[in-house]
């Protein structure tokens, strides 16, 4: 009843690596087949990295009697999966381990690393474009308020004319 509960499966591993059992409920489905994976040599599943992890932690845990924590990825399928392992001590020996597919999460993970680099990127951009543009758009300005201060020190404006030359300069002014 508890396997069928849980969303995960069971190794148990001796200390050479070799998969002595190997529990889930039914509705699971492993990247091998079960009869592939008891007995097997765990070297002949996972990559040499992962085997390496495995064995390095498999001894830890025997060796502490406390519970480890790895997580690593498998490629099968023409995809790559991953999984977290929590072992602990198990009868003569041996190490059990609850696998949990962490492939949503990794993927969930990526996506915001992508989001905030995108975000960044955009970030960065609009700086950039904030600045040329501010550049392009004082410069001209600058000429036309210093014509416009020229032209406002004339004494014989109409007074119509200097109201609209000092609202463009204000308006000038102001961007």
């Amino acid at each position: 009843k508890i396997l069928e509960a849980l969303p995960d499966f069971i190794f148990i591993f001796d200390t050479n690596f070799f998969i002595c059992d190997l529990l889930k409920s039914a509705e699971i489905q492993l990247l091998h087949s079960l009869e592939e994976l008891v007995g097997a040599d765990g070297r002949t599943i996972f990559s040499e990295d992962v085997s390496a992890l495995y064995i390095e932690s498999i001894n830890q845990c025997l060796r502490s009697g406390k519970l480890i924590e790895i997580e690593y990825y498998l490629d099968a399928r023409g995809s790559r999966h991953y999984f977290q392992a929590r072992m602990v001590p198990f009868e003569n020996n041996k190490v059990l381990a609850l696998i949990h597919d962490i492939s949503d999460r990794v993927k969930y993970m990526q996506e915001l690393i992508d989001a905030k680099q995108k975000a960044e990127t955009a970030d960065k951009l609009k700086s950039a474009f904030l600045a040329n543009m501010s550049h392009e758009i004082r410069t001209p300005i600058n000429g036309i308020l210093g014509m416009l201060q020229l032209t406002l020190m004339a004494d014989d404006l109409q007074a119509d004319y200097r109201d609209n030359l000092l609202t463009a300069k204000g308006c000038a002014d102001n961007l």
